[in-house]
């Protein structure tokens, strides 16, 4: 007996699963965020002044309502003292933590194609961080200044990646590694055909990080 696939039922059960998961983040993101905020006393009024980013946006993350970008889940764990893996993650009551690949949090979808997940992360106020990066050719990837002393190590396994920081750039071709100071606006762009892959560890340290 011959299987038919029908494609587009295929294609729109892949899109629910997303959709799903998106949702379940979002939930998981504004449960923290509100208990985070809770705990330290502030208003969202405070929480938009200490992290820089908008009440509005706030509002909307606690409501469930938004997909914030990474740069402002960033900011608002700073500002919380905790870390994005506490921001995106249920709290793990065991010795060691386990995430499995479906679990990892995608964070970032660019319109040609690119993501960036979260594959792993401690717990704040020190954070240090996994993450997994695909871009396509010449997608690009703006970052802004992470907090004083943070650092980002980078293996490229597929493709060359261009960073450019503090007024240079600098190629990283597949099998090639870099590390830099990450506390300065910076970006990320694929320059191979095809899907540049990458794999980043995060190391922001709680000690130096602003009020």
């Amino acid at each position: 007996m011959i299987q038919t696939v029908n494609k587009m039922t295929d294609s729109n059960s892949r899109d629910a699963l997303a959709t799903r998961a998106a949702g379940e983040l979002a939930g998981q993101i504004a449960g923290n965020l509100s208990a985070g905020r809770r705990r330290m006393h502030l208003s969202q009024d405070q929480l938009a002044v200490r992290s820089g980013v908008s009440k509005g946006t706030i509002v909307q993350i606690e409501q469930g309502h938004a997909n914030p970008s990474i740069s402002s889940l960033c900011r608002i764990a700073v500002a919380l003292g905790v870390s994005v893996e506490d921001l995106v993650s249920a709290p793990s009551r065991t010795a060691a933590k386990i995430v499995v690949a479906r679990e990892a949090k995608l964070l970032w979808r660019g319109r040609h194609g690119g993501s960036a997940r979260l594959l792993i992360g401690t717990t704040g106020p020190n954070m240090l961080e996994l993450w997994s990066w695909e871009l396509a050719q010449d997608e690009r990837y703006q970052s802004d200044g992470h907090s004083s002393g943070t650092r980002e190590i980078i293996h490229v396994s597929r493709g060359t990646l261009r960073i450019e920081i503090a007024g240079e750039i600098f190629e990283i071709k597949a099998g090639s590694s870099a590390t830099y100071e990450a506390d300065q606006a910076h970006a990320y762009c694929g320059r191979a055909r095809g899907l540049t892959v990458f794999t980043m560890v995060v190391e922001e340290p709680g000690s130096r990080r602003g009020p």
